[in-house]
């Protein structure tokens, strides 16, 4: 999965939206056309269509947070992190041990008790694998879904900045209309239709302004929901990359080892039975395969002992990563939803 880029400044996507905005005056043009200062519902209504987009893109993110569609990893850790207690090296090494020291304590289990656990742990670790892989499709589809709310909200974002913009563009002429108005009853103190006329100008320019501020506090909503969106983004994504790092590369290597470690000891439980019926034989067998079969088990060993570590690792750091992405989507839904109760008091 591609890596999420630090979300820019909101001053900078700000600018950056109003200078693409400023480069369209065909665009703003046909946006101002739409304003009638002799029509009131024309103004007062300049812009709805982008501000109710931007209500139901800041509707959707918030459902999609308080959904929480990635789900809960925690089960599955908990049942990867009870297989890496259960591990026991010492306990695959029994029969060394008793036969260094044989006055020491026996071992809870018998041998056979002992490689059926192991098999039964690599079918575990097999469970847990697919679990695993489930739960990173989840997150995935999931940040695939967080990237989409934020295209949309920036489109809308672009659009509601336009209609601001434009509403600017506006208050402008509409000023310099004023203006020269204010010239001609200066000259013609008289004449009523103009004085008139003055009043209607002065009444819409005013009514523009408290548009333009209207969807302005919009913008707010649009401009902080997008870095949160971006942030969760990230934080999702982190997950799944400590996912596969410490688990969907290194189980398949834990459970490989542990495979050998038990066939070893399958191994070397029938070199014990055969001893009792020759013992030379077993000697002259083991010294033949002894320099290779020392140094292989010494690095599957050392393959085992790092991929458990790296495991247990990997199921702290993930339970921290979920944490803070909890934490950070429950802050992100309270400050999304108070902004948008903002907008709609506005």
């Amino acid at each position: 999965m591609d890596a999420v880029q630090t979300p820019p400044p909101m001053e900078e996507t700000a600018a950056r939206c109003r200078a693409a905005a400023q480069a369209d005056p065909q665009r703003l043009d046909r946006l101002t056309d739409q304003i009638n200062v002799y029509d009131t519902r024309s103004i007062l209504t300049f812009g709805a269509e982008a501000a109710r987009e931007m209500a139901a893109c800041s509707d959707t993110v918030l459902a999609d947070i308080q959904k929480n569609q990635a789900g809960d990893a925690g089960a599955v850790l908990g049942a990867l992190g009870r297989i890496m207690e259960q591990f026991d090296m010492g306990e695959l090494r029994t029969e060394e041990k008793k036969r260094r020291f044989p006055f020491g304590k026996a071992p809870a289990l018998n041998q056979d008790q002992i490689l059926e656990k192991y098999r039964e742990m690599g079918r575990e670790v097999d469970r847990v694998y697919i679990a695993l892989k489930q739960y990173e499709a989840e997150v995935q589809a999931y940040v695939r879904s967080l990237r989409t709310l934020c295209d949309s909200n920036l489109r809308v974002y672009q659009k509601l900045v336009y209609c601001i913009v434009a509403a600017e563009q506006g208050i402008g002429e509409i000023q310099a209309h004023i203006r020269r108005r204010e010239a001609e009853l200066a000259r013609n103190p008289g004449d009523t239709a103009l004085r008139m006329d003055l009043d209607d100008l002065r009444r819409a320019c005013t009514l523009l302004e408290r548009r333009a501020q209207d969807l302005k506090v919009t913008e707010i909503v649009a401009l902080q929901s997008i870095p949160m969106i971006q942030m969760m983004q990230s934080s999702q994504v982190q997950l799944i990359q400590k996912i596969d790092t410490a688990f969907l590369v290194t189980l398949p290597i834990f459970k490989r080892a542990l495979n050998q470690e038990v066939a070893r000891k399958r191994q070397r439980l029938q070199a014990q039975a055969l001893e009792a019926v020759d013992r030379r034989a077993r000697e002259a067998a083991e010294g033949r395969r002894a320099p290779s079969s020392a140094q292989g088990a010494q690095e599957d060993d050392q393959a085992l002992e790092q991929a458990r570590q790296t495991i247990l690792d990997g199921i702290r750091d993930a339970r921290a990563l979920q944490q803070d992405a909890g934490a950070q989507q429950a802050a992100g839904a309270a400050r999304l939803d108070a902004l948008r109760r903002t907008a709609g008091g506005a």
